[in-house]
């Protein structure tokens, strides 16, 4: 049995990146515990997915991040939060590599060891994304989440939850531009329903920069606000989004001046 394995080359690239998918509009930071699913041929609708397995650090040189649009992606979350993204390797293992708690600000709400990861596959003919049901392959079969482990997934466990389509709009609720910037930073973000808002500006040590609002919002909505980062020097800041207490997306954005 041949199949790609990522996680040397993957560890070896640990610079905390802000990944944004193109179709989806998932995201993740890169944290320095990783674990790593394995998945035999994932097909849609009997239809082999189509990709040419380009993980989010490999996007300026593969074809699918080059053509949006073109492949099939298969997404990690944990409690709604995405840790980890890839696009489908139509050649034969798709491994999808997930991001872990570190320790850091930006990891706060990634998994920890004994927590189960859920997968969610877009289909790019349809633009429709749609939950992965998958069932683990180790003996003990348990594939909770764990630093550096890598789990199997078989071919024939695992199945669409057609009952349970998501549409990918519903991710993309932090979106910033332009990136890099100076000194101002434009930032959209979604309120799917009313609750109180923090939207934060974090350095890359997870130091607090700046709230740029704490405000109850009481209807859903997209919202723009801008960030003037005039009085702060260049490198890398972390958005986050809050809502009630609970950290729904963030996002790494380079100043530069």
């Amino acid at each position: 049995m041949t199949f790609r394995i990522l996680f040397l080359a993957l560890t070896l690239n640990l610079s905390f990146s802000d990944f944004v998918n193109t179709e989806t509009g998932w995201s993740f930071v890169q944290s320095t515990s990783q674990a790593f699913y394995m998945f035999e041929t994932l097909e849609l609708d009997e239809v082999v997915a189509i990709g040419d397995g380009c993980a989010a650090a490999d996007c300026e040189s593969c074809y699918c991040c080059q053509n949006p649009g073109s492949c099939d992606v298969i997404g990690a979350f944990f409690n709604d939060v995405c840790i980890g993204w890839i696009y489908v390797n139509q050649e034969g293992w798709t491994t999808v590599p997930t991001n872990g708690n570190d320790g850091g600000e930006y990891s706060e709400n990634y998994p920890s060891i004994g927590d189960q990861v859920n997968f969610i596959i877009y289909d790019s003919s349809e633009n429709r994304s749609y939950y992965l049901e998958a069932y683990c392959q180790e003996e003990d079969g348990d594939c909770s989440w764990a630093n550096f482990g890598m789990f199997l997934y078989g071919q024939d466990d695992y199945t669409l939850d057609n009952d349970s389509e998501i549409f990918p709009e519903t991710f993309n609720i932090l979106n910033t531009y332009p990136n890099p910037f100076n000194p101002n930073l434009s930032i959209d973000f979604y309120i799917e329903s009313p609750g109180v808002v923090d939207l934060e500006v974090y350095d890359i040590m997870g130091n607090l920069v700046e709230k740029i609002i704490t405000q109850n919002f009481t209807a859903s909505g997209l919202n723009t606000v801008v960030w003037n980062a005039e009085q702060f020097s260049s490198g890398e800041y972390i958005v986050r989004l809050k809502i009630d207490e609970v950290v729904y997306a963030t996002k790494m954005v380079a100043l530069v001046k």
